[in-house]
């Protein structure tokens, strides 16, 4: 029988032969080929699965980094309603310290030297005006407004104290004016110590709290009009 397709010069049986050995030959190829498809297939899902473990590698790193600098803020910028305050009542306070105290000085002037309460004016304008200006640039840093004028109830103090004429009722005002604000003072940064959020503050507050009671203190040291 002649095949379609034989090739002149081979008769059936050696074209039967040929035959059986390309069907050899593919048999042979066939796993080689799987092997190498599958090879390459395991190649590429390495590459795949490297770029996953990269991805998802970067998308840990940078919620990690996000992480901390929203930790970073909370620390450094976000203060609660508590700071704010201690910040304005603090400032009046100290203000008023240090104005009242002016007054006091230029009113007992002739007495410089004689007089218990210029000195301890003296002492007031000194230690207050350090520890507000401390106040001040901790709240400039940590985005806290400040007051630039006393509050309500510091500056009708100061204005009663102001117009009082006598020299002797000036003095005795003063003093007692000076009681009551360190006393105010005193409980105000107890409070801000144990409690204000910021770190900054609650270090200043805990820093500041003996020289209140220091001058509590004096103040109490006093002579007596």
């Amino acid at each position: 029988m002649a095949w379609p397709w034989a090739v002149p010069g081979l008769d059936d049986d050696d074209f039967k032969q040929r035959k059986r050995t390309m069907k050899t030959q593919n048999n042979m190829w066939m796993p080689a080929l799987a092997i190498a498809a599958t090879t390459a297939l395991g190649v590429v899902g390495c590459e795949n699965g490297k770029k996953d473990m990269d991805d998802q590698s970067m998308n840990h790193k940078e919620a990690m980094e996000k992480g901390e600098m929203k930790g970073d803020k909370m620390m450094k910028g976000e203060v609660s309603q508590m700071d704010k305050q201690f910040v304005q009542k603090a400032a009046s306070g100290g203000m008023f310290d240090v104005k009242s105290s002016e007054a006091a000085k230029a009113k007992l002037v002739d007495e410089v030297g004689v007089n218990d309460t210029y000195d301890f004016a003296t002492m007031m304008i000194s230690d207050h005006t350090a520890a507000n200006a401390k106040l001040m640039a901790i709240a400039k840093s940590e985005g806290i407004e400040a007051p630039k004028e006393m509050m309500p109830p510091q500056q009708m103090m100061y204005d009663k104290l102001t117009a009082t004429k006598d020299n002797k009722a000036f003095e005795k005002m003063y003093r007692d004016q000076q009681a009551k604000s360190h006393k105010d003072s005193v409980a105000l940064f107890e409070k801000a110590a144990k409690e204000c959020t910021n770190p900054e503050l609650k270090a200043f507050a805990a820093k500041t709290l003996p020289l209140l009671k220091s001058h509590q203190l004096a103040l109490t040291a006093l002579p007596k009009i």
